[in-house]
């Protein structure tokens, strides 16, 4: 998985991508989170620069794969 990342003081928020986009969707608005926020997006396996996993992944899979980091 990959993630975009912008330190802030106030509890983190992570922006999840839908289907047929990736995490550089997210990035100006984690730019403004930023700046008060730890500000994450990121690229599930699949998408973006996230990388080809060896099988289809279903929603559980996605979400496994995310809690995981």
């Amino acid at each position: 998985m990959v993630a975009w990342r912008i330190a802030g003081r106030r509890p983190p928020v992570v922006c999840v991508h839908g289907a047929g986009v990736s995490s550089r969707e997210f990035r100006p608005f984690i730019e403004v989170l930023g700046c008060g926020h730890n500000a994450w997006s990121v690229d599930l396996p699949g998408y973006g620069a996230g990388g080809r996993p060896a099988r289809p992944l279903g929603l559980r899979a996605l979400t496994d794969s995310l809690a995981g980091g």
